[in-house]
């Protein structure tokens, strides 16, 4: 009995039919229904419960299937380690970001690391913090950049500096803005900081007039530009503000920030690329 036997003996396992299994394998029904019968011949037990219209397997099919796994899973790991080995700077690294980590300081730190790794290619998806967390828990990405707080203990973290929010709208004056100010305003904010800003606001005695809930900086940017309201949003994000109309403005409590950080599954294995990706990030976040 080698792997590929036991390929076909998952595959039939999974799909409790020969005719399925064997469309799925590319291969004719006839032979994989002999493989089938001298594996049980060989094992000297009976595999499947051939009674009904579909096959079942037998606690010992059940048991073989449940170490078959282990063993595959392990094979396909370890050929990819010695894959990897080959491939120390290059690959295909696949992230998961939060909009605003994609669009505002992402961009710049990949074009720093390609100085470096110039044959490196990424695959980027979008979403919010908790999408982010599913696709890395699902291993649809090997690399994420939420924000917290997150409370996943099976979670490898870095966390990120830290970045103020700041009021960006049609207000007068200079300085920095008050709550009390801002309570007065119909308020545009990141979702993920909604329970935050309730919080800062009602230690004041205050509570926040939510205009729009969005996941985008960007979005809340053109409402602000609309003069729909105030938008709360990292400095780095009003950076991009151009219209005369707006002005932008620190908030006075400092505890309003955006607070990214990396995260990756700690008990998973890494490829070459997200290994390089994250020594890199560590190096390039301690300079800043």
């Amino acid at each position: 009995m080698d792997l590929q036997h036991l390929r076909y003996f998952l595959a039939v396992a999974q799909t409790n039919s020969v005719t399925r299994a064997a469309k799925l394998l590319h291969m004719a029904q006839p032979p994989l229904s002999r493989q089938l019968k001298r594996m049980e011949e060989e094992l000297g037990v009976a595999l499947f419960d051939r009674s009904g219209h579909r096959l079942h397997l037998t606690e010992a099919g059940l048991l073989l299937a449940r170490r078959a796994e282990e063993v595959l899973s392990l094979t396909d790991l370890s050929l990819k380690e010695v894959r990897d080995t080959g491939l120390a700077a290059q690959g295909l690294l696949s992230l998961g970001a939060v909009p605003s980590a994609a669009s505002l300081w992402l961009p710049g730190l990949i074009a720093s690391l390609q100085k470096e790794r110039p044959l490196l290619r990424y695959r980027l998806l979008t979403g919010s913090s908790s999408t982010v967390r599913e696709l890395l828990l699902k291993g649809v990405i090997e690399v994420g950049i939420i924000h917290r707080p997150f409370e996943e203990v099976s979670l490898g973290r870095l966390d990120l500096p830290a970045e103020p929010l700041v009021a960006v709208g049609p207000m007068q004056g200079e300085g920095p803005v008050s709550l009390e100010e801002l309570a007065r305003r119909p308020l545009l904010a990141l979702r993920l900081h909604q329970d935050l800003i309730e919080r800062l606001f009602a230690r004041s005695g205050l509570s926040p007039d939510f205009f729009c809930l969005a996941d985008d900086s960007s979005v809340l940017l053109a409402w602000a530009a609309e003069g729909l309201g105030t938008a709360l949003v990292p400095a780095k994000a009003a950076a991009s503000v151009k219209s005369g109309e707006l002005s932008c403005r620190a908030i006075a409590v400092p505890a309003l920030t955006a607070a990214p950080s990396l995260i990756w599954a700690a008990d998973r294995y890494h490829s070459q690329a997200a290994k390089h990706f994250l020594a890199f990030c560590r190096k390039y976040f301690a300079a800043e």
